[in-house]
């Protein structure tokens, strides 16, 4: 049994990121988040469900809560929480909820990724039983890649890391959220056979 943590509906979470966007501070955060929450944006608009995606969620039986623990300043997130939410509308048998990793640390500390506090994550939770089921995250595999590649270089040898964002963002690009689908598909089917 999972504890309660303060939660958003997708869109309650849409609406405080967009808060949060609309700041006119120079912050560098805010920063940060304006530019996420453009690419959030764009990943609302343009989702479209894979083929096997679309079968898989017809196939779904059991209802299941996507649970997502993020953060607006997250750039992973920009591009992977439209994808989960996406998923979520096309299934009666999923439903989103959204918490901030920095208000559940204890629901966080739960999932840690290499001992960190990566973000986001997907907890998969039974919504007859509210069992944590297990989760997926903080992003698809071959993302991760270049992450745990980038972070084992010395900082001296380190591209600039607004480099290594851009470097990200086109992954995420090209990969037009096919590893987001797959890979989530594939730990849903795992976990809750």
């Amino acid at each position: 049994m999972r504890q309660k943590s303060k939660s958003y509906t997708y869109s309650e979470y849409q609406s405080f990121f967009e808060g949060l966007a609309l700041d006119n501070s120079s912050d560098e955060l805010i920063k940060k988040i304006k530019l996420n929450w453009s690419s959030a944006k764009r990943g609302d608009k343009t989702y479209v469900s894979l083929p096997e995606t679309t079968q898989f969620l017809s196939n779904l039986k059991k209802k299941y809560k996507l649970l997502i623990i993020t953060e607006p300043w997250c750039g992973d997130a920009a591009q992977i929480v439209p994808v989960i939410a996406g998923l979520a509308k096309e299934s009666s048998n999923l439903e989103v909820e959204v918490v901030l990793r920095d208000e559940n640390d204890s629901l966080m500390s739960r999932h840690l990724t290499n001992g960190g506090k990566a973000v986001p994550i997907i907890v998969i939770v039974d919504q007859n039983t509210d069992e944590e089921l297990g989760s997926w995250g903080p992003r698809p595999s071959e993302a991760q890649k270049i992450v745990i590649a980038y972070k084992a270089l010395p900082e001296e040898e380190r591209a600039p890391y607004s480099d290594f964002v851009q470097k990200m963002k086109m992954w995420y690009k090209n990969d037009k959220t096919v590893s987001i689908q797959q890979e989530f598909i594939k730990k849903v089917t795992e976990l809750c056979s």
